[in-house]
């Protein structure tokens, strides 16, 4: 059976238009813009999954593309860091942010923790399209920041390559690959929560005063 290509193009459309989250939120009066990967389990802005979606918007606008970014920046931090999660409304969401647990916090309203760093070629793919030198000038300082930020955080023995403080970061989440790192036995996956959560804090010191110094 042929693939009917304007229905797909069409379902995607409506997927995308129908997990925009739009509003100002409660935590600094920001106003957010942003698709999130589900409503209803994955309501809240995630870094990566953003830089995609971007990619994806430029198909249907190319305005909306440059939005999911600017709104991405709105987490970049004075000292570089951009979290992997903004929980632009983390209060209408209890259920979600549930289900997504363990995360870690540097900020009641984003994570201490990184995801792989593509933004960048969400960027460049938005001026190949648009040529839009503005918009870049516009995001570009924030990236920057975040780059030079992972390489003196996240590169200690300078090799060029970004360490990783748990799975999440890497992009695999769960990924059984890091089981014996995390201290994970396959044996029972009624423990595996239990385990995870004790894992956690060995990455993590207790506190809330910057990132990547965290709590609950």
């Amino acid at each position: 059976m042929p693939i009917d290509h304007r229905r797909v193009i069409a379902e995607a459309r409506r997927v995308l238009e129908g997990n925009r989250q739009r509003g100002v939120s409660a935590w600094g009066g920001r106003r957010y813009d942003f698709v999130c990967p589900s409503p209803t389990t994955y309501p809240f802005q995630w870094f990566w999954d953003s830089a995609f979606h971007a990619i994806a918007l430029l198909h249907v606008d190319p305005e909306l593309a440059k939005q999911e970014i600017r709104c991405l920046m709105q987490g970049a931090q004075p000292d570089g860091f951009i979290p992997h999660m903004i929980l632009w409304e983390k209060g209408a969401h209890e259920v979600a942010l549930r289900e997504v647990q363990p995360i870690w916090l540097a900020d009641p309203f984003f994570t201490a923790t990184i995801q792989p760093p593509v933004v960048a070629r969400a960027v460049l793919r938005i001026h190949e399209a648009t040529a839009d030198a503005d918009f870049v000038r516009e995001v570009l300082p924030p990236i920057r920041r975040f780059f030079r930020w992972l390489k003196a955080v996240r590169d200690p023995d300078d090799d060029g390559l970004v360490a990783i403080i748990q799975p999440d970061e890497s992009g695999l989440d769960a990924s059984p690959k890091y089981d014996a790192l995390m201290g994970i036995s396959p044996e029972s996956t009624e423990e595996t929560l239990p385990e995870l959560e004790r894992a956690s804090p060995r990455a993590f010191p207790r506190s809330t005063s910057s990132p990547g110094r965290t709590s609950w």
